[in-house]
């Protein structure tokens, strides 16, 4: 049997019931040239419906359970699995428009430069009316653009060409909160990125980010950058180290405001005079400190 076009990998834990309306999503793609990897990652939820509506893709449909180990984990054995030239990702718990795939197919195929392609998404049940994210984006060689913000902002979204990232373990198992951020670092280091203007994915958002959680969120994203202006080195343009030096401080201001939150103190101010070496001139970082002492 030919290998697929695209592989779609599919992580789960529990919510058997949002997990049956993201399968039947992918099944109602309007191109059927793909395989389906579903990856339980130790769910307690009864998944037996929402695998049932898969058997009909019969050797294109993949099932692989494994004890808890987290998004990433699962994300790259899903990978490892997978034998498409390019590797599509949907949250258990979101849907695709019936042509997400071919949209993005069609935006790629004669561009052997771009490495990933995205698209809107809107949220589930949002007062917003359905609005767009994003609600514009260039294509090209986009890191400029990442440092300046988080243009993607689902996973779900995206469809990644397989060669553009070395070995299966595209995820950092590390990284609690910033694996795809980082992913998308070194997929834009090297490859250009197409944005499809057309909201083809549906997000399901629950409840709001808490400061422990933005602790380890803005934690991350400074280290990601970090290791991102080693890679870079020197010789790289000195407008993509002023925006990772921006990167970085936007990270540790937000590490400093969460430690404020939550009664660190002494990490609070360590994160402003942080920001203070990289950039001196910065004064919501010496208002930050000042008042860290209040």
């Amino acid at each position: 049997m030919l290998p697929p076009t695209v592989s779609v990998v599919v992580t789960a834990y529990n919510d058997a019931k949002y997990l049956h309306e993201s399968l039947v999503s992918v099944l109602a793609q309007s191109i059927q040239d793909f395989e389906l990897i579903l990856v339980d990652d130790g769910s307690d939820d009864d998944l037996s419906e929402a695998l049932a509506e898969c058997q009909a893709l019969g050797k294109r449909f993949i099932y692989l359970r494994q004890e808890t180990a987290g998004d990433a984990a699962a994300r790259n054995r899903g990978i490892a699995a997978a034998r498409g030239q390019w590797i599509a990702f949907l949250d258990h718990q979101d849907c695709w428009l019936p042509d997400k795939l071919s949209r993005q197919l069609a935006a790629v195929t004669s561009n052997d430069a771009v490495g990933m392609v995205f698209c809107q998404y809107r949220k589930f049940g949002d007062r917003d009316g359905g609005r767009s994210h994003p609600a514009q984006s260039p294509s090209g060689w986009l890191l400029p653009e990442f440092l300046r913000r988080n243009v993607i902002g689902s996973l779900s979204t995206v469809l990644v060409r397989r060669s553009v990232v070395s070995g299966q373990d595209w995820f950092r198992q590390d990284l609690a909160n910033s694996s795809e951020m980082e992913l998308y670092y070194r997929i834009a280091e090297k490859a250009q990125i197409k944005f499809v203007p057309r909201i083809l994915v549906e997000k399901r958002v629950h409840g709001s980010s808490d400061p422990s959680n933005l602790l380890e969120t803005h934690r991350e994203g400074a280290l990601v950058a970090n290791e991102l202006a080693n890679r870079l080195g020197d010789d790289a343009d000195p407008q993509i180290h002023e925006l990772v030096d921006a990167r970085i401080c936007q990270h540790l201001l937000g590490l400093a405001g969460a430690a404020r939150h939550c009664g660190d103190r002494k990490l609070s101010r360590a994160c402003y005079r942080q920001v203070m070496k990289i950039q001196p001139l910065r004064a919501r970082a010496r208002l930050g400190w000042l008042g860290s002492w209040v």
